[in-house]
Order: structure tokens, then sequence, then C-alpha cells
């Protein structure tokens, strides 16, 4: 696993976020962007608030949804990185 797999991330202070039926949207009050989350990176948005490892979070999206836990990942490793380079992260 590369860096984003093995680094502990979290939320950064000034991101704002709201959960909405269908997902949520994050809001950068610094940048002034707003970011829109499906379902999937809304878990993942949670899980990072809380302190979770990459591992961590497969596991808490293998619960909530069928399907192969190589995707999962595969799937939780871009959504950390889009979230990374969006400067959601620190």
């Amino acid at each position: 696993m590369n860096e984003i797999g093995t680094r502990r991330w979290r939320n950064r202070e000034s991101i704002q976020f709201r959960r909405l039926v269908d997902g949520g949207i994050l809001y950068d009050e610094d940048g002034g962007c707003v970011h829109h989350l499906n379902g999937v990176a809304v878990l993942i948005w949670e899980a990072l608030g809380a302190g979770a490892t990459v591992p961590e979070m497969v596991n808490h999206v293998c619960r909530s949804y069928d399907a192969p836990a190589a995707q999962i990942e595969k799937d939780v490793v871009d959504i950390v990185r889009q979230l990374s380079v969006a400067g959601a992260l620190q």
C-alpha cells in the first residue's frame, strides 16, 4: 500500500460538511470551493473525522456495500487521494 494507505489522515478544520439524502457536500471556507460527495465518499469523510486508517475505512465501507473488498480498497484510496488533492485533508 502506498503513502495514501499508510498515512493517518485528518479532515481539515476549515472544511464544513453537510450530509444530504444521497451523499453530502464539503465547503472549503478558505478557498470558497464546494465539493459534492457520493454515499461512499460520505462514509469515508466521516471515518476520516474519527481518525480511521485506510484499512479501517475499507472495513467500514464493506459493512455498508456489497462489493469486493479489493474494489472498495481501490475506491477508498482514490477518494482519499482526491480529498487530499482538493486540500480537504491534512
